[in-house]
């Protein structure tokens, strides 16, 4: 109990010290903070109730968790929320090295397929990443110990269920979740800056001297690369 409430109090302070010292615009913003840590708090419960039980500890979709934070925050917060819950996996459970492995290649193949993301499509291409991902470290240690094919296929499959429940729980949850703390997500501005929506149709229409001067005004602040 004492070993498990130091490296508690070590992941946190670690944590804060990051948020603190990288991420201002997260330690500074108390509904930021507060997501942060309810996001982690959550994951590291179903990680803990999952630990040790055959299989059940690589479906949990800890990958959904860096998914939302890349999204609704950003690529620093998520790359430590990723170390976060890696290193929780890893004491949550006996054999502590894969779970804590399989976390964080899970979470840095969801990280690297996220971040800066402008289309919802993108959440296709993290989920084939994220599979790809547990499939090869879960048969990767199946080889090292030399499980016969039953075991081989059984970890392809949780590994495939963690990668759908990650993408599901992220593209369902991201946009309630902004809303409840109050972020706007790149997709929301993606959203109102389409031409085809509402209020650009209204604009266009009541105000078309407006429309085109925040046009012209948006193309000088953000111009397109070469």
């Amino acid at each position: 109990l004492a070993g498990h409430a130091l490296m508690a109090i070590l992941v946190a302070g670690l944590l804060v010290g990051f948020l603190w010292r990288f991420e201002p615009t997260v330690w500074f913003r108390n509904r930021s903070l507060l997501l942060f840590v309810l996001a982690l708090v959550g994951t590291a419960v179903a990680l803990r109730i999952a630990s040790d039980r055959t299989l059940w500890a690589f479906v949990v979709p800890s990958a959904a968790t860096v998914l939302l934070i890349a999204i609704l925050l950003d690529g620093g917060a998520a790359a430590a929320m990723t170390l976060a819950l890696a290193t929780l996996a890893g004491v949550m459970n006996q054999d502590a090295f894969q779970p804590a492995l399989y976390t964080m290649a899970g979470g840095v193949a969801a990280l690297i397929t996220i971040v800066r993301a402008e289309r919802l499509n993108v959440f296709v291409r993290a989920g084939v990443a994220l599979g790809v991902t547990n499939i090869a470290v879960l048969t990767a240690f199946n080889l090292i110990e030399q499980r016969d094919l039953a075991a081989i296929l059984q970890g392809a499959a949780a590994g495939t269920v963690n990668a759908t429940l990650s993408v599901f729980l992220a593209v369902g949850s991201f946009a309630m979740l902004g809303h409840l703390f109050g972020i706007m997500t790149v997709f929301q501005l993606l959203e109102l800056a389409n031409p085809s929506s509402r209020l650009s149709r209204r604009l266009l229409m009541e105000t078309p001297a407006t429309y085109h001067h925040s046009v012209l005004v948006g193309n000088r602040a953000n111009p397109p690369a070469e």
